[in-house]
């Protein structure tokens, strides 16, 4: 883990100058159809803070966390809200919450890992 947080730690201002402006809407609404109005939203990895600002805009109350120090202060400044710095191996209160958005982190786990990430029986 250490190994992507150090690359998106170097390469922090390049990763949001691509990735906060790019159009997401037609990815969002077959996640936000299934969810209440106000609903609890958590953006897993959530890099620049694109989609938490998006789902924040919506009426959505949401929290995010990102594993790189540097995109967090980023996704602060772009969202406004309190992101955490904190890897998704460590989160233990998942069942908190209405939706999960996992936009583009998963990609970046080992296959291995994927089932601890999703088995939340213990959250």
């Amino acid at each position: 883990m250490n190994q992507t947080s150090n690359y998106y730690n170097q390469h922090a201002q390049a990763f949001f100058e691509n990735t906060y402006q790019v159009e997401m809407e037609s990815l969002y609404a077959p996640f936000l159809r299934y969810l209440p109005e106000q609903a609890l939203i958590l953006d897993l990895g959530c890099g620049s803070g694109r989609d938490t600002l998006a789902f924040k805009k919506k009426g959505y109350q949401v929290e995010a966390i990102d594993y790189s120090a540097e995109l967090v202060e980023k996704a602060r400044e772009l969202t406004g809200i309190n992101v955490r710095q904190q890897s998704f191996y460590e989160l233990n209160e998942v069942a908190k919450y209405d939706g999960v958005c996992v936009s583009g982190s998963v990609k970046m786990t080992p296959l291995v890992n994927i089932a601890v990430i999703l088995d939340c029986s213990t959250c």
